[in-house]
């Protein structure tokens, strides 16, 4: 496994001359890295520029040392992202990007950004950072208690968010115009950095977008601790055979200091960071484990439990029958001709739990918070496809171009808005702005400030349309269920 302490930064080309900045050469305190001009001059890369030491001999489970203390001399960076010819005097918006993976793998690499910079009707710099994974991220423990430190991976991140506020305008980016972004686990750390320290955000940036973050299960993640041996781990503990229906093992936990609460409680008791925040919404048929497997044959709602209990150790079956009734079974019975009703009911479940509701979640308990639910029939809604819309050029479709509208607009304006949307005349100047309404919104209400940070709408976004919705009262019912089992869901 690769232990990272780089970051990536790319800056198109509105953007690259400076004292400190020359062509496609940026002079640092610590080094001299060369980037890499795009083929049509757009963009200049600046790739695995390292923004800590490495962490390896005794910094394996410590926190990181940022910036390198050592002269790196010239370096072929080739991953910031910056708009070619930006000067340190443009002050850019800057977007940070944190990659998914369920804490165990992923990388920035997968996520090219020219679509996104090329998409953006201002100029903005985007960084991808790399952090430590799995256990070299995450190990907890006794021995890592009295020689380390837990939770590196989040540390990774926030010592890269500290590199991007101290030399971000070296590249010509403005180091207080920062939105923080992530995905999948990129979007759970979102919210891990929004409530580290008890909130104090340290000003490393002003907005931040969790698109489907997931929670991570620290019961696991505690049983492996104490079977694990200190920095000499060696093989696959044994606890890992008792759970073979856990999808992830390594994850955040609480740490007293950094991660101080559960994700629920801060939101709750308002000890996180109140920033402009927006926020969106493979199954079991893979784990191994037939009891918790519900495309078996033989599964029945036990079978949904024991999938659940695999992700929520701590959960009951006595919730889980309270789950039942808000789920009930004959609600999927013919609800699809690929998937059985227990199929659905437990996605139905499990995709509430742990990603539609803490978006739900935040707008209860934000200000300024923009929500979205992702609709997408023809090329898929799951997990992660909406990533097709900010990363990939083929096959574009008008939906995506409104997505990554609303995305950067966010980004460089610090409120969503894009052109058009589907069924519109495309020679229409028409500018959408992404509202936050009340239950009872209208035409007429469309530029009340009275309505504009209310808590129970979000944005559809469909190919066929792109319009304001309200969150239903059942589906806000049901999150307000699964957050009071905070405490079995370790939430």
């Amino acid at each position: 496994m690769r232990l990272p302490r780089s970051l990536s930064l790319f800056v198109s080309a509105a953007a690259l001359v400076s004292a400190q900045i020359s062509g496609n050469v940026a002079k640092l305190d610590y080094g001299t890295f060369t980037g890499l001009v795009s083929d049509d001059s757009s963009i200049t890369y600046f790739r695995g520029i390292r923004y800590a030491e490495p962490p390896t001999g005794d910094l394996r489970f410590r926190a990181p040392i940022s910036p390198p203390q050592t002269d790196l001399g010239s370096v072929n960076a080739t991953e910031v992202n910056v708009p070619y010819n930006t000067t340190a005097e443009d002050a850019l918006p800057v977007l940070v990007w944190i990659h998914g993976g369920g804490f165990q793998g992923g990388s920035p690499s997968s996520d090219p950004p020219d679509y996104l910079i090329h998409s953006s009707a201002k100029p903005l710099i985007f960084v991808s950072l790399q952090y430590r994974l799995g256990l070299f991220g995450f190990l907890a423990g006794q021995a890592v208690n009295e020689d380390g430190d837990f939770n590196a991976g989040l540390l990774d991140q926030r010592a890269a968010m500290r590199w991007v506020k101290e030399y971000i305008g070296e590249f010509g980016g403005n180091s207080s115009d920062i939105t923080i972004f992530g995905e999948s686990a990129g979007g759970a750390s979102i919210y891990y950095q929004l409530i580290a320290n008890n909130g104090d955000n340290e000003d490393l940036y002003v907005r931040a977008i969790a698109d489907m973050h997931e929670r991570v299960q620290e019961t696991v993640l505690a049983e492996v601790a104490a079977e694990v041996c200190g920095h000499n781990c060696g093989g696959q503990p044994a606890v890992l055979a008792r759970y073979p229906a856990t999808s992830y093992i390594f994850g955040p936990c609480l740490d007293g200091t950094f991660v101080a609460s559960r994700i629920v409680d801060a939101f709750r008791t308002a000890t996180w960071r109140r920033c402009r925040f927006s926020s969106g919404l493979g199954w079991s048929s893979q784990l191994a484990a037939p009891w918790a497997n519900t495309s078996m044959a033989n599964a029945t709602e036990a079978t949904v439990y024991g999938f659940l209990k695999g992700q929520y150790p701590g959960l009951t079956r006595a919730s889980f029958a309270r789950a039942l009734v808000r789920y009930p079974l004959a609600a999927y019975e013919g609800a699809s001709e690929e998937s059985s009703a227990l199929v659905l009911q437990g996605q139905a479940m499990y995709g509430e739990a742990r990603y539609i509701c803490p978006a739900v979640m935040a707008g209860v308990y934000g200000r300024e918070v923009w929500q979205y639910r992702y609709d997408n029939p023809a090329s898929g809604s799951g997990h992660g496809s909406e990533l097709a819309a900010i990363y990939r050029a083929e096959p574009d479709i008008p939906l995506w171009a409104i997505m990554r509208d609303f995305w950067t607009s966010f980004a460089t304006e610090g409120r969503p808005q894009a052109k058009g949307a589907p069924g519109v005349d495309a020679s229409v100047a028409r500018v959408m702005f992404w509202h936050t309404f009340s239950a009872s919104f209208s035409a007429d209400s469309l530029s009340s400030q009275s309505n504009r940070y209310s808590r129970n709408t979000r944005m559809l976004l469909n190919p066929g349309m792109v319009v304001q919705e309200n969150i239903s009262g059942d589906l806000q019912r049901r999150c307000a269920f699964w957050r009071s089992l905070k405490d079995e869901m370790e939430a």
